[in-house]
């Protein structure tokens, strides 16, 4: 199932109740999604913390093989990590997992922010917030009767053509 955001954030206001009957589809939908992202960050990062301790390891151990004197202090340890082609390959991916889960946390919020709007939305239609203009009702029977008499007028204008053939000109 493809998924889109921005669609699935967008409000249409004069669907309401469709709007309210996806709601809480969309929000599990996308509250699945950021626990995927979630546990792939927290598999990257533990990725990272091995690698991290697997060639901090090989540093200590052979400091010599990183051009390092025989007992290397910390900073100097940390530094030859990061230079490490491994390390940055796992710290990219650390990086690209945590941008996705916050990409996918900030939706989450989105379709929280999402529920509020609906709810306003919900109260400000049954106040009346987007009602059609009313026409009193005296003002409407006065504008029906000036359009009959409007109409009467224009139909005793018009030649009337009787079932007999013959055309009977109206004064």
């Amino acid at each position: 199932m493809e998924i889109d955001p921005r669609k699935d954030l967008e409000i249409d206001q004069f669907h309401l109740d469709r709007e309210w009957m996806e709601q809480a589809g969309k929000y599990q939908r996308y509250a699945q999604l950021e626990a995927e992202a979630e546990h792939r960050k927290d598999k990257a990062k533990a990725q990272l913390d091995l690698v991290m301790a697997e060639l901090d390891f090989k540093v200590r151990s052979n400091p010599q093989a990183y051009e390092l004197k025989d007992k290397p202090n910390n900073d100097q340890v940390a530094s030859m990590i990061v230079k490490q082609p491994e390390y940055q390959e796992r710290q990219a991916a650390y990086f690209d997992a945590k941008r996705e889960y916050n990409e996918m946390d900030a939706v989450v919020e989105a379709m929280g922010h999402k529920k509020q709007a609906l709810e306003n939305l919900v109260k400000l239609k049954l106040s009346g917030y987007f009602a059609e203009p009313k026409v009193p009702r005296e003002e409407q029977d006065r504008t029906t009767n000036e359009e009959i008499k409007r109409n009467m007028e224009e139909l005793n204008k018009e030649p009337v053509t009787l079932s007999s053939g013959r055309r009977r000109v109206s004064a």
